[in-house]
């Protein structure tokens, strides 16, 4: 591993990483899709369901 990634993994290990989800919606009106969203529009299903 490369020194950029594992500093990049550092910082999200001690930081974490968020973004406001809701805030951006809100105020950007922005029409986000969510993880599971895209992925079921997507063709992608859980490993369960097959």
């Amino acid at each position: 591993m490369g020194e950029d990634q594992a500093l990049t993994f550092e910082w999200i290990n001690e930081h974490g990483y968020e973004a406001d989800i809701a805030g951006l919606r809100r105020d950007a009106g922005l029409d986000l899709t969510g993880f599971e969203t895209y992925l079921a529009e997507n063709g992608w299903t859980r490993e369960a369901d097959r």
